[in-house]
């Protein structure tokens, strides 16, 4: 019979997941005007499908990239064997990829790095830890966690949002650098999980005092010593990182007999002027350290020791003496004495004696 034509296609073909297809066209001609061959005209772009002429069976013939393309639309022709052939273009076959999990996660940037002041609220936000997921829906749903963490440890994160907060208070003084590895994973089937480093440096406050490493000292220092002897180092430590701590006499310096140096990280005691046993015997300085903002106090007790700076001198040297002609044996005949230049004589003993006064 003559070649009648194919019968128009159903209508589009919708296929999710797929390794293979059939398409069918129907000719109600007999003999090779009946036998239908089948080509694909259009949408297969890469190559991904092949038809089988005499079968319509499409098969995939390379990988599907659900994350390159998502759907194919194939125009699908049909051609009959007669002389003229008849052909038929209107076949449509749709072809919507379904993703798998395929792709691990994968962090925008790595190493993270961050710093934090010691002094924030627990609670605070330090650093916002973010992966992607090339895959969609469940398989592209991420969770996070810290990995490998003891008890204590001053950071958490939010499994769902990747932000670290503290949670913990910190102390720069007793550690001042957390390193430790965040997880990413999926909620895919199988599940796909990616780690990145991540490194929070903790940034000094001055939040420490400083603090002598004595409350009290004690010594004693000879009243002939020269001026700028070194008398006494006192120190104070200060935790915090960079401090610079000044050292002050803040009371009991008699007559600014001492003076005080920040030297080495110590305040250094010296003679300034001249000591008199006669004046003081004792000077309890307060020593004052200072980080510019918080303080402590020392005391010093320095005893000052007399000196032998005196020669003796004879009272009335040249005073002479009467002997009484007779006098027993062992009769005194005179009394020598000698008197220091800061020793005051008076002759108020009504016996004649001489009485010594200070």
């Amino acid at each position: 019979t003559a070649s009648d034509g194919i019968e128009p296609f159903p209508g589009p073909i919708g296929i999710t997941m797929l390794s293979r297809v059939l398409v069918e066209a129907t000719d109600k001609d007999e003999g090779n005007n009946a036998k239908v061959h089948y080509s694909i005209i259009s949408g297969n772009v890469k190559g991904q499908f092949y038809i089988h002429s005499p079968t319509g069976v499409i098969d995939v013939i390379n990988p599907l990239d659900f994350e390159v393309t998502r759907d194919y639309n194939l125009r699908i022709k049909a051609q009959d064997g007669g002389r003229p052939p008849l052909i038929n273009s209107t076949g449509m076959v749709v072809v919507q990829v379904v993703d798998v999990n395929d792709n691990a996660p994968m962090f925008v940037s790595t190493p993270f790095q961050a710093t934090v002041l010691e002094n924030v609220a627990i609670g605070y936000s330090v650093i916002h830890i973010q992966a992607i997921d090339g895959d969609s829906g469940e398989n592209a749903r991420l969770a996070y966690r810290l990995t490998d963490t003891t008890p204590g440890f001053p950071f958490t994160i939010n499994n769902s949002t990747g932000w670290i907060t503290v949670s913990e208070e910190l102390d720069r003084e007793t550690t001042d650098h957390y390193s430790f590895v965040v997880e990413a994973r999926d909620h895919g089937v199988p599940v796909m999980s990616s780690t990145a480093d991540v490194a929070i440096t903790v940034l000094d406050v001055n939040d420490n005092v400083p603090t002598f490493t004595e409350r009290t000292y004690s010594l004693k220092i000879n009243e002939d010593a020269l001026v700028g002897t070194s008398v006494l180092t006192v120190t104070a430590v200060d935790r915090d990182v960079n401090s610079v701590v000044a050292y002050q006499i803040s009371s009991g310096n008699t007559r600014n007999r001492f003076a005080i140096t920040s030297q080495s990280g110590g305040g250094l005691i010296t003679l300034a002027l001249p000591l008199d046993y006669k004046q003081e015997r004792q000077y309890v300085l307060t020593v004052t350290a200072s980080d510019g903002t918080r303080y402590d106090n020392a005391q010093v007790f320095i005893n000052v020791t007399d000196a032998n700076t005196h020669r003796p001198v004879f009272q009335n040297s040249n005073s002479p003496v009467v002997l009484i002609e007779g006098s027993p044996i062992g009769s005194t005949v005179v009394v020598i004495i000698l008197v220091y230049p800061w020793q005051r004589w008076c002759h108020d003993n009504p016996s004649g004696g001489w009485t010594v006064r200070r």
